[in-house]
């Protein structure tokens, strides 16, 4: 999708992605007309003098944002909403803007997502597709945004802790929390005071209420040059399995649910 050669490899958004742009296309909204090709529509999204057209990045586009949703090949299962995966893409600020991974699409971030094509498996999911989107090579390996956190981020949500609002869904916090020092959109896990303690990481149907954030936040990594409560979510390891990622209308489903029991 783009290839700078001024990029070390892991710097390459979206360059081990082929599966996705194959196995994913754009429908109307409704879910009705499949009218264009995930590569087609990579074509119209940016154009960038630099690059061939299929290596174009999803930026530009103008006349498919408002009406087309990234969905499974049967227009069902629309777990990951498209803005998440751009509230997670880190913006490398020495590069060009059109280099940008997904900086420039706000009115294609609200109305996309990117699912499986035949909802068979999480192998092109919306966290490979993050992984792959860039690594910066002057992080620590453990400071690395969402490049270890697979598990954590397909499994879990953040909801207050009485469980009944859904203020801040995880990917909101993820942004929030990280951030490095050299720019202020990427700061790993840092200035989340609020949000770690008001919020904690609750299973799938929402009822078993078991770690507090912070705590969770503690195990996921363990960065010997962060203080514990400074780390990204990332290497969890008894948390993982144990929570899903529920969009907000489940978690409220879920929570009226126990409210009523």
């Amino acid at each position: 999708m783009q290839q700078d050669e001024n990029l070390h490899p892991k710097q390459q958004p979206l360059q081990h992605t082929v599966d996705v742009k194959d196995d994913c296309f754009l429908v109307d909204k409704d879910g009705t007309d499949i009218d264009y090709d995930y590569v087609d529509v990579l074509k119209k999204m940016q154009q960038d003098e630099n690059l061939h057209p299929k290596q174009q990045l999803l930026q530009h586009t103008v006349d498919i944002k408002d009406d087309c949703v990234l969905v499974d090949k049967n227009g069902r299962d629309v777990d990951y909403d498209y803005v998440d995966v751009l509230k997670l893409m880190q913006q490398d600020e020495n590069l060009h803007p059109k280099q940008q991974p997904l900086q420039h699409t706000v009115d294609i971030k609200d109305d996309c997502v990117l699912v499986d094509k035949d909802d068979t498996g999480d192998d092109y999911n919306y966290v490979d597709v993050l992984k792959e989107m860039q690594q910066n090579e002057n992080l620590h390996p453990k400071q690395q945004p969402l490049q270890h956190t697979v598990d954590v981020k397909d499994d879990c949500v953040l909801v207050d802790k009485d469980g009944t609002d859904v203020d801040y869904d995880y990917v909101d916090v993820l942004k929030e929390m990280q951030q490095d020092e050299n720019h202020s959109k990427q700061q790993p896990l840092q200035h989340t005071v609020d949000v770690k303690d008001d919020f904690v990481l609750v299973d799938k149907y929402g009822t078993d209420v078991d770690y507090e954030y912070v705590d969770v936040r503690k195990e996921m990594q363990q960065d010997e040059s962060l203080q514990p409560k400074q780390q990204p979510l990332q290497h969890t390891v008894d948390v993982k399995d144990d929570f899903a990622l529920v969009d907000n209308k489940m978690v409220q489903m879920s929570t009226m649910i126990m409210s009523m029991s």
